[in-house]
This record gives structure tokens, C-alpha cells and sequence, in this order.
């Protein structure tokens, strides 16, 4: 909600820092939605399964191999930004290992690309390949519609937009399951 203080003063600054949240907030919601449907979609036969709590190379090695016996390469990695700390301690080549104390965190792995986000549960890590793995149709543009609550003296918007997830190829995708 904003005060409309904000609007009759014209504070343009203001403005734009919530329309800037507000942008973060819808993209964070999309990106939850979507590592949500496409782990629900894995296979079981593409799921490995790792104890001790912590991402192993082996793990990963084998996932990545997953998607490589279907003739396909790994585009991303998509894990939890703790969950890369497992990484750090393996034995990696020494250019990867220099990118690492410089940059505090690499970008590929083989063939995929590192992507971290809050979005993805800490025990999981999604690989997807290369190649098309699902739709999602936006039915609608976004909408909005103005809230007004007078006796607070503040206004804001409803914003909203109908649009669906659905993954057409599980079989290319992987996951790590990592339990405790």
C-alpha cells in the first residue's frame, strides 16, 4: 500500500521503488511456481539420491549423466545459493578453482550453467537440458485494479494475471534428491 501523501506530492523516486519491488515480488512468486512444477514432474527413474546432507560431485556426475545417455547436455543447474557451498570444497580443475576465489562462485559446470535461487529447496538441485522441456501459456495480460482504503489514507493495486505451467518432456529433466 502507499500513502497517498506520496501520490499528491508527486514522489516519483518513491514510486518507482515500489513499482520496482512489486516487479521483484511477481518474479519471485513465477520462479517458486516453476522449480514447483518442474521437480513435482521428474521421474523417479531420473532422481539420484544422495545421504549426508551435502551435494556430492558423484551425485552430480551422475544426474548430468542422465540427461547425456538421452543425447541431450545440460543447460542449467539450478540449486539454492547454500547449497553451492558443497561445491567448494571439491577438487576442481585449477582455472575453475581461480574463478571461484575470484568471483566467490562459478558459472558452468561441464556443459550447465550454475543457477542459484531462494526459489529452490535446499535439498533439492533441478538439472534441465537443452532443449524445450514445457509451456507455460500466459492467458491474459496483467491486470490491475485500484484499492483505496480511505480511513487509512492509502491506496494500492491488485495485480494479477492467469497463466499456466505444464511440463510435456519429464524424462529429459533430472534431479538430486539430498537427504539428511
Amino acid at each position: 500500500m502507499v500513502d497517498v501523501s506520496v501520490l499528491k506530492n508527486g514522489n516519483i523516486g518513491t514510486l518507482m521503488d515500489i513499482q520496482t519491488s512489486a516487479a521483484d515480488e511477481i518474479r519471485k512468486e513465477i520462479d517458486k511456481r516453476t522449480i514447483t512444477v518442474l521437480s513435482a514432474s521428474v521421474p523417479a527413474g531420473n532422481t539420484v539420491e544422495v545421504t549426508g546432507n551435502t551435494l556430492t560431485e558423484e551425485a552430480l556426475n551422475e544426474a548430468v549423466s542422465i540427461i547425456e545417455d538421452l543425447e541431450l547436455s545440460v543447460k542449467y543447474i539450478v540449486m539454492r545459493g547454500r547449497r553451492f557451498n558443497d561445491l567448494r570444497g571439491w577438487n576442481l580443475d585449477p582455472q575453475t578453482k581461480a574463478e571461484l576465489r575470484a568471483k566467490g562462485v562459478i558459472k558452468n559446470y561441464g556443459t550447465g550453467g550454475i543457477l542459484l535461487t531462494a526459489a529452490q529447496s535446499l535439498d533439492e538441485v533441478l538439472l534441465i537440458p537443452d532443449e524445450e522441456v514445457g509451456k507455460m501459456p500466459v492467458r491474459e495480460n496483467l491486470k490491475t485494479e485500484a484499492i483505496e482504503q480511505k480511513t487509512r489514507f492509502k491506496t494500492g493495486w491488485l495485480v494479477w494475471s492467469e497463466m499456466g505451467q505444464g511440463v510435456t518432456r519429464p524424462d529429459v529433466v533430472a534431479k538430486i534428491k539430498i537427504l539428511g
